[in-house]
């Protein structure tokens, strides 16, 4: 179904497919996050109430798409300093503890999009600009009535800046909203 049939629904059905979007996307952001933090058939089966077998099916068909997760997290340099465990991170060069070696992924994963975040924000100032607000990966700044365009064009310039300093094997790209207030953009 593309965007212009679900305008085509009726408000009622419009709702009725919300209502069941939202409850398959909990469920795959849970069997997501269960996944990478090792949780087992029977745990995710309390945690989303299917059955053991279908958690089983959903946690195998997570890892036979997303198995370069558990290669980097397989390849990932960890080195233990009078028992404490710690993980490098390849983009920004920086050691993160570890307390479980199960959590590489997550570890590296947050860091670089934290580290990844802090550059843009960095070049973001740069061109005067003063995050009012930051939730995990968005940022919301004062933009005066009439410089959206200006604003969007510097944005995406520290975008295109991020990129080029830290020469990722995918670029970064960001999604632009104006409003009077977050619930406005999000």
């Amino acid at each position: 179904m593309n965007l212009q049939s679900m305008k085509n629904l009726s408000p009622e059905e419009q709702k009725e497919l919300y209502e069941r979007l939202s409850l398959v996307r909990k469920r795959a952001k849970t069997v997501t996050y269960s996944a990478v933090y090792g949780v087992g058939a029977e745990k995710l089966s309390r945690t989303t109430g299917l059955s053991k077998s279908d958690s089983q099916k959903l946690l195998d068909a997570y890892w036979q798409r997303n198995w370069a997760v558990k290669k980097v997290a397989e390849q990932a340099r960890i080195r233990k300093i009078r028992g404490q465990m710690w993980v490098l991170n390849p983009v920004n060069k920086f050691w993160y503890s570890l307390r479980y070696k199960k959590d590489a992924w997550s570890t590296l994963n947050q860091g670089t999009g934290s580290y990844c975040f802090d550059i843009w924000t960095a070049f973001c100032r740069s061109r005067g600009y003063k995050i009012n607000m930051q939730y995990h990966d968005e940022g919301c700044y004062h933009v005066e009535k009439g410089g959206q365009e200006k604003a969007e064009r510097d944005l995406r310039w520290a975008v295109g800046r991020t990129n080029k300093a830290l020469k990722l094997n995918v670029d970064l790209d960001i999604d632009v909203q104006f409003g009077l207030d977050y619930s406005n953009v999000h």
